[in-house]
């Protein structure tokens, strides 16, 4: 079975590391980021299959999510927790 790479993008560690240890149980590779900023030139090398982003963060604001939308690749497929 081909691995699926995921990114989680929160500014809250206890998401992170719950999301993070939820996806890795499924059998998924998951890298975590606590800044949209900063995280931005990784998640635009296409490596993600999937990236959950929260865009409530205190630095993400309208220019900051249509410059995600416009850097990123989006695949969409349905994510399913063992």
């Amino acid at each position: 079975m081909n691995q699926k790479n995921i990114a989680i993008v929160d500014d809250e560690p206890t998401i992170l590391n719950l999301l993070k240890s939820l996806l890795e149980k499924g059998n998924y590779r998951v890298s975590t980021f606590d800044n949209p900023v900063a995280a931005l030139p990784r998640l635009s090398t296409g490596e993600y299959d999937m990236i959950l982003l929260d865009i409530q963060m205190p630095q993400m604001d309208q220019g900051k999510i249509k410059l995600f939308h416009s850097r990123i690749k989006y695949f969409y497929w349905k994510l399913e927790l063992k």
